[in-house]
C-alpha cells in the first residue's frame, strides 16, 4: 500500500517512555539468559562465600570485628538482603534472590543511561544504551555481574555523574562518597570534579562539596570505627599485603616467559590466585608508582580539555557530560591496567560509561571492548582451572592478549568528543 494512502500503517515511533521499558525488558532478558547459563562454574563462584557473610551477620557477628570482610562497609547490605528468610545450607536460593538484586540495579543502570542520554546528549547514544550495554553484561559473563555486587558502585558512580550539573555538584559528591564506601574506585573521579570547579574559579564551592564527601564517607564508617580501628586495619592490611595477581598486566610476561620454559608458580592467597616468579616482587612494586603516573597523565589532559572551553559554567558546556564520562572511564582505566590485582569484575565498572560515547571511534572501542569481556570470559571461568592449576598455554595466550587489547583501549578514549549534534 502507498505510504501517502490514508488506509496506510502508521510509522512506528517509540516514546521515551516506551524506550525505557524496552531497556528494562532487554537488560532483564539479559540477565535471565546469563543466570541459566549452561557452563556456570558453581567451584569457582563466590556466592556461597557471600552466602555464609549474610548468615552471619544474621546471628549478630560484626563484619571486619567477628570475621574478616575484605569489602568496604557499604557492601553489607547488598550481601545481607539476600540471605533475608534462607536457611544456611541453601546457597542456590542466595543466589537467585543475590542474582535478582542484580538484575534490579542493572535495569536501574540502564534506566539512568537512557535518562542521561536524553537528559544532556539530545539523543545521542541511544544506539549505545539499546544495544551495546546489554551486549556489554552478556559478554561479561554472570560471574561478573550477578555473582559479584560491582553494578553497584557502577549505579552509584553514573548516578554521580547524572547528578553533577545540578546545585554545583552538592549531591554528585555525597554520591562518589557512597560509591567509595561500597567499591573505593568511584573516587578516582573525585579530581574531575575537583577540576571543573577549579576551571570555573569555585574554590569555595570545592571546598563545601569536599566537606560533603568526607562527611558522608565518614557516616558510611562511623558504626564500624565506633567499634575500633578493625575496619581500617583489615582493608588497608588485607590489600596492602596481596600480592602480584595472575589477571594483572604485570604478571603477563612472567606468563609468557613460563611457555618458554621460565620457572612460575600459582599460589592461592588473599581469595585470588597469585604468581610467585622471578621478578614477581619488583613488578608488584612498581603498580603504585605506575598508577599514579598514569592517573596524572589523566587529570593532565582533562584539565587541558577544560582549559581550552569558553563557558564557565557546566550548564553552559554542552560537552560536560560527555567529557566527564569520557574521563571517568579513562580515570578507571588508568587505575585497573597497572593494578597488581586485576579481577575480571573490574571491567564492570567500565560498562556504563563506554556506551555513551560520541567520536568517530566509538564503534571500534566498542568491538574492541566487547572482544576484551569475552577474552575475559574466555579465561574466567571457562579455562580458570587450565590456567590456575595445569598453567595451560592457551588461556595465557588468550589472558595476554587481553591485556595487551587494554593498551589501545585506553589510547582511543583519549579521542575528542564531537562537538555538533
Amino acid at each position: 500500500m502507498h505510504p501517502s494512502s490514508p488506509h496506510a500503517d502508521p510509522p512506528l515511533r517509540l516514546t521515551w517512555r516506551d524506550l525505557t521499558l524496552v531497556v528494562a525488558l532487554v537488560i532483564a532478558l539479559v540477565c535471565l539468559a546469563l543466570y541459566i547459563w549452561p557452563d556456570y562454574r558453581p567451584d569457582l563462584s563466590t556466592i556461597s562465600q557471600y552466602a555464609e557473610h549474610a548468615q552471619r551477620m544474621a546471628v549478630g557477628q560484626q563484619p571486619y570485628r567477628d570475621f574478616v570482610f575484605e569489602y568496604p562497609p557499604l557492601a553489607i547490605p547488598l550481601f545481607f538482603l539476600p540471605g533475608l528468610g534462607v536457611s544456611n545450607s541453601d546457597v542456590d536460593r542466595y543466589r537467585l534472590q543475590f542474582a535478582l538484586e542484580q538484575t534490579a540495579l542493572a535495569v536501574a543502570l540502564g534506566w539512568l543511561a537512557l535518562a542521561l542520554v536524553r537528559r544532556y546528549l539530545h539523543g545521542r547514544g541511544l544506539l549505545g544504551v539499546l544495544v551495546a550495554l546489554p551486549l556489554f553484561l552478556l559478554a561479561a559473563g554472570v560471574m561478573a555481574t550477578l555473582e559479584r555486587y560491582d553494578l553497584a558502585p557502577a549505579l552509584v558512580t553514573l548516578a554521580a555523574i547524572y547528578l553533577w550539573p545540578h546545585q554545583q555538584g552538592q549531591l554528585a559528591w555525597p554520591l562518589l562518597a557512597i560509591g567509595t564506601a561500597l567499591k573505593v574506585y568511584p573516587a578516582l573521579l573525585a579530581p574531575l570534579f575537583a577540576l571543573e570547579h577549579l576551571r570555573r574559579g569555585e574554590r569555595r564551592t570545592l571546598a563545601r562539596n569536599v566537606g560533603l564527601y568526607i562527611v558522608t564517607l565518614l557516616l558510611a564508617f562511623l558504626p564500624f570505627l565506633a567499634t575500633g580501628p578493625a575496619v581500617l586495619e583489615v582493608l588497608f592490611a588485607y590489600h596492602g599485603e596481596r600480592g602480584l595477581e595472575i589477571n594483572s598486566l604485570w604478571a603477563t610476561p612472567l606468563l609468557l616467559r613460563y611457555t618458554r620454559g621460565a620457572p612460575l608458580e600459582v599460589v592461592q592467597a588473599h581469595a585470588s590466585e597469585e604468581v610467585v616468579a622471578p621478578g614477581a616482587d619488583m613488578l608488584a612494586a612498581l603498580a603504585v608508582p605506575a598508577i599514579v603516573l598514569l592517573l596524572g597523565l589523566v587529570y593532565w589532559v582533562y584539565w587541558r580539555r577544560l582549559r581550552a572551553v569558553e563557558p564557565a559554567t557546566t550548564s553552559d558546556d554542552e560537552d560536560a557530560i560527555p567529557r566527564l564520562l569520557r574521563f571517568s572511564a579513562l580515570s578507571i582505566l588508568a587505575f585497573v591496567l597497572p593494578n597488581k590485582v586485576f579481577s575480571p569484575q573490574y571491567l564492570v565498572w567500565l560498562i556504563p560509561l563506554l556506551p555513551m560515547l560520541r567520536d568517530r571511534q566509538r564503534w571500534l572501542v566498542w568491538g574492541l571492548f566487547g572482544f576484551i569481556l569475552a577474552l575475559t570470559q574466555y579465561v574466567y571461568p571457562s579455562h580458570w582451572v587450565e590456567l590456575t592449576r595445569f598453567l595451560d598455554p592457551r588461556p595465557i595466550f588468550a589472558l595476554a592478549a587481553r591485556n595487551i587489547l587494554l593498551l589501545p583501549l585506553f589510547v582511543l578514549l583519549f579521542e575528542e568528543d564531537e562537538t555538533h549534534p
